[in-house]
């Protein structure tokens, strides 16, 4: 039998086994999509020793057995150990289970030995690319499968084992960091200090702790919240700013939002529902190849609302990518490959800056806009307004594509696997149910706020509570949800960002970017490109996540000063600093690539150049929507 459907006696047999239960509901729909049955008589081979290796093979009734030694020379000393124990087992003749040559050695191209069956037996074979891809993402699957083997048990997989985490020591060179964060900030405040700043010695030691904080940052040897956390200590030790002022990120409302929105976006990844939706999408297109870009787009634009990471996107398309790319049976490193991998990455990111739940940095800029602005953008009008930047840099998009990649065709779609994948996720679960009806009363919530005075702060917590009560979040899962660490680095940067008007630092760096002042008034279309210029060149050593709230806290009292909508910086803020050239840049760019094995299958070069071009056309889109707003009398 084929590979692309699964017929229903085959779906029954993997559901029944211990192994599959044992995986997440992602993981089952994946590893389903690369399983066939297949039955063998009695002295039949299975394989011969040397043969290219092209499955895994899970036997569930009958028996097999090897009847060549494994080359224990090929094998290394951990496996070496782990081979001989199962050896004392007699694991080479199994009656149920995964063989263990075939295990301990997935990077293997061929068989390490023949494998015949001795009875009449039943097997599932699973794609290597596809097992291989689970045992790498699953903590502590390849363990069980081990001990299952020594053990003959497959009953193992029903036992919870707390994973513990090694500690890592990554100490290289970072005393050479630390001496630089140490002495960089001494000689700037002995400068300042010669200078005739009018500042006085605390506020000097305190330009001091940012200094030290910022180059924390940008070495990144130590935590994203730990400087920033700093900085706080600095603002309260020294009394520049009062204390509840200093604090006040810990009780803002998107500090609290946060908190409801990483569990409730985390709850639709963890329970499969984000994938299902997905596959729902792509069962629905038809099956001309020109639709499969779109759909790629359109699934990562339309989890942008629902899932505030773009790494927990890339962890959901990405492999859907993958699954379309092998249905579709397109070449490694072609053009057609670079065009779909590139649909999938613009609709991760490029578009985030439109939804005010699509990422955390949109977050924090919202908290350090002014009362009166943030009540004017709330969830629904922030979406509207974006869409005068977002129509233009689609277009733009659009246009570089079709250019690069319209004249791609494919094959047909077989949509058989994406059926299988369906079928083994089985109908909505009571955690799915539950999450689409977060997903309901947030939406609705937020569109009327207008209505009923409700934040959306408070709507996400009540919703949280709500989950908690009906149990369908545990106290481990609340945990794991979270973001803790970067909720601690929001805090901060907001009360960072609150403090500045105490601290007198603004007067400073309005008077220090007088010229800046200047172009905001007069020319924005100039501020434009200068800023490009100036968050391009930052992010080469700055992370987006604290390039755009640095920059944010410098410029919104600036286009305060000059009666200019401070929104507007957010937003064009917003989508520079997503914009990433190489990997090390972002984390997502990083993540998806590795997710979808770049190095042995995308041409990196010609994804590397379409991504820059749009990076650097984003400008255009800029211009054109400053021009709309002048026009609309909102600057």
């Amino acid at each position: 039998p084929g590979l692309y459907s699964l017929p229903p006696h085959t779906l029954l047999i993997l559901r029944e086994q211990a192994w599959f239960k044992w995986l997440d509901p992602i993981s089952k729909a994946r590893l389903g999509s690369g399983v066939s049955e297949l039955e063998m008589r009695a002295g039949e081979t299975l394989y011969q020793k040397d043969e290219e290796k092209k499955y895994i093979h899970f036997l569930v009734k009958g028996c097999i057995y090897e009847n060549d030694e494994v080359n224990l020379l090929s094998l290394g000393s951990e496996s070496k150990k782990l081979w001989n124990l199962t050896r004392e087992f007699d694991s080479f003749k199994i009656n149920q289970g995964f063989l263990a040559s075939e295990i301990l050695d997935l990077n293997n191209e061929t068989y390490k030995s023949t494998v015949l069956c001795e009875g009449d037996s039943i097997l599932l074979k699973i794609e290597l690319d596809i097992f291989h891809e689970t045992i790498k993402k699953i903590r502590g699957f390849r363990e069980k499968i081990l001990v299952s083997i020594i053990s003959k048990n497959q009953e193992i997989f029903d036992q919870n084992t707390d994973n513990s985490k090694e500690a890592q020591n990554t100490e290289d060179s970072t005393w050479k960091y630390w001496l630089f964060a140490i002495i960089l900030p001494l000689i700037i405040c002995a400068l300042i200090s010669q200078a005739s700043l009018d500042l006085d010695s605390d506020h000097i030691v305190f330009i001091g702790i940012v200094i030290a904080s910022l180059t924390l940052w940008i070495t990144e040897i130590v935590p994203l919240f730990a400087p920033a956390l700093l900085i706080l200590s600095g603002l309260a030790l020294m009394s520049i700013a009062p204390l509840d002022i200093v604090l006040s990120g810990f009780s803002s409302q998107t500090f609290l939002f946060m908190i409801g929105l990483y569990t409730i976006g985390s709850l639709i990844k963890e329970s499969g529902l984000a994938y299902r939706i997905c596959l729902l999408m792509l069962n629905g297109i038809p099956t001309r190849q020109n639709y499969i870009s779109s759909a790629l787009f359109a699934i990562g634009l339309l989890l942008n609302p629902i899932l505030p990471s773009a790494t927990a996107r890339s962890s959901i398309v990405s492999p859907l990518l993958i699954d379309i790319k092998k249905n579709l049976k397109v070449l490694d490193y072609s053009e057609l490959y670079s065009g779909l991998a590139l649909s999938a990455y613009a609709g991760i990111t490029t578009f985030s800056f439109m939804f005010l739940t699509a990422k955390s940095e949109n977050l924090i800029l919202y908290a350090l806009l002014p009362t009166q602005t943030r009540d004017a953008y709330g969830y629904v009008s922030w979406f509207l307004s974006s869409l005068v930047i977002a129509i233009p840099l689609f277009v733009i998009m659009v246009v570089i594509w079709r250019i690069r990649f319209g004249k791609r065709t494919f094959s047909s779609v077989r949509k058989e696997k994406v059926n299988d994948q369906l079928v083994l996720l089985g109908k909505l679960s009571n955690v799915e149910i539950q999450a689409i009806f977060s997903i309901l009363i947030f939406v609705i919530g937020s569109i009327t706020s207008a209505f009923h005075g409700i934040s959306m702060a408070w709507i996400s917590i009540l919703l949280l509570c709500y989950l908690l009560f009906a149990k369908v979040i545990s106290t481990n899962s609340f945990k794991a949800f979270i973001d803790w660490q970067f909720l601690l680095f929001l805090a901060a940067i907001i009360g960072l960002g609150n403090s500045i008007p105490y601290s007198g630092l603004d007067a400073v760096l309005i008077h220090s970017l007088a010229g800046l002042e200047t172009i905001v008034e007069s020319n924005l279309y100039l501020f434009a490109i200068i800023l490009l210029i100036l968050i391009y060149g930052l992010r080469f050593i700055l992370p987006p996540k604290l390039c755009a709230p640095l920059l944010a806290t410098v410029f919104i009292p600036i286009f305060q000063s000059e009666n200019i909508n401070p929104w507007l910086f957010c937003i064009i803020c917003l989508i520079l600093c997503d914009s990433a050239f190489l990997p090390y840049q972002h984390a997502t760019l990083a993540n998806f690539l590795t997710e979808i094995n770049s190095s042995a299958k995308l041409n990196k070069k010609t994804f590397y150049q379409i991504n820059a071009l749009i990076n650097g056309c984003k400008i255009f889109a800029i211009l054109i929507a400053i021009s709309i707003w002048q026009g609309l009398g909102i600057l």
